[in-house]
């Protein structure tokens, strides 16, 4: 388009200098010509040069997960063929990208250019998310804008990177109830007469756990440290609810809330795991997963309340369940959100800690109204939190 308004006013300046008699206006319009054709000639010549080519040429983005906030490189391989040795030319004025173009479900969006020839480059992945590209863009243009030739790289349906979540830094108050046996309340110490698994008593320390065979030895007092004994095996299952109410809640601030959920999911987790528990997650539209949580909760997108295929997946047996979901401005008791399904689809008798999280004093009363109405559900303990969180 640019390139058309370039051409009408070259047009315009020798009509004008014809009619007037100006050889200023002629000379102008007659620079501005040459420009103008050698941009389309070269960009069209390198398009056709590149063209073929851009096929051999795959960006690599590594690592494949980052923490949100952190940097991903990029490293341009080459897969010669007919001699082509992967070096671009240059001529003035022209520029040739690779243009990467990554997006989540949810509508976030990472668009880089990069100069292929330099071999590699790197940026910034600002927020949590899977990101996908359907194909990368080899453009080629000219320096003042007026022409861009694109052709795609088309790439595969796997997330090409995932930004985990940071944990967050404050752990949500609330004793979860665990499934499968009954998790000890205290680390319990095996039993060890090794010096080097001891070290010299200090006032404070429990005196259960001094060796008095060893002190009858050294006429030292010594508290073991051996390994913790593994509390008795339990399972939790940690949900993200990802359906967002649009009333309340426009497609940005829906995201933000995800991410708070996501970020609260993490530190449950964490916490869980570091009590000996096995921890397990899922969200709205997934699976359960039983890989590490910050992985698994890179994946979960932002989705509109009641819009269908957005069902939590089905708690297996003999687990606690935790379930973290965002505030709605309607509480639908039969199957009106996937929350309401997977809650009314669950076995006789199954418990489930339920937790309206949010990040702004204007949705606490509605995050109240939440908990106490899901609350007076049988086996479900509903309660709402607002957390220094994005939203």
């Amino acid at each position: 388009m640019a390139g058309l308004f370039v051409l009408l006013i070259v047009v315009l300046g020798f009509a004008a200098g014809e009619f007037r008699g100006e050889g200023v206006l002629t000379l102008t319009a007659a620079v501005f010509l040459v420009l103008w054709m050698y941009f389309l000639c070269m960009t069209f010549i390198f398009l056709l040069v590149y063209g073929s080519r851009a096929r051999n040429t795959k960006a690599v983005i590594s690592p494949e997960e980052v923490a949100a906030g952190g940097r991903a490189g990029v490293e341009f391989v080459r897969f010669p063929e007919d001699g082509y040795s992967g070096r671009f030319f240059r001529v003035p004025g022209i520029l040739v990208r690779y243009v990467l173009d990554l997006r989540t479900r949810d509508g976030r969006r990472i668009r880089r250019e990069f100069d292929p020839g330099s071999g590699a480059g790197s940026f910034e992945v600002k927020e949590r998310g899977a990101w996908f590209s359907c194909h990368d863009e080899f453009a080629v243009f000219d320096a003042l804008g007026l022409f861009r030739f694109s052709f795609r790289v088309p790439q595969g349906d796997r997330p090409r990177i995932l930004s985990v979540p940071r944990r967050a830094e404050d752990v949500l108050p609330v004793s979860v109830r665990s499934g499968g046996s009954r998790r000890r309340s205290e680390f319990n110490f095996e039993r060890t007469d090794n010096l080097t698994e001891h070290r010299p008593y200090v006032p404070g320390d429990d005196p259960r756990k001094i060796n008095w065979k060893l002190y009858s030895h050294s006429g030292g007092l010594f508290v073991r440290e051996g390994e913790y004994e593994r509390p008795p095996h339990s399972r939790l299952l940690v949900l993200v609810d990802t359906e967002a109410d649009p009333v309340l809640f426009s497609a940005e601030a829906a995201r933000r809330g995800v991410d708070l959920l996501c970020e609260n999911a993490l530190a449950a987790a964490a916490v869980s795991a570091e009590s000996g528990q096995e921890v397990i997650t899922g969200f709205s539209g997934g699976k359960i997963y039983g890989e590490p949580p910050a992985s698994v909760l890179a994946l979960p997108a932002a989705l509109p309340l009641f819009g269908g295929g957005a069902d939590l997946p089905d708690a297996p047996g003999e687990c606690g369940c935790l379930v973290l979901a965002l505030p709605r401005s309607v509480v639908d008791g039969t199957n009106g959100s996937g929350l309401d399904r997977f809650i009314n689809k669950r076995t006789p008798g199954r418990e489930i800690d339920l937790m309206f999280l949010y990040g702004t004093e204007r949705l606490d009363e509605c995050g109240r109204t939440c908990a106490a109405l899901y609350g007076r559900k049988p086996g479900i303990r509903a309660v709402n939190f607002l957390c220094g969180g994005p939203v």
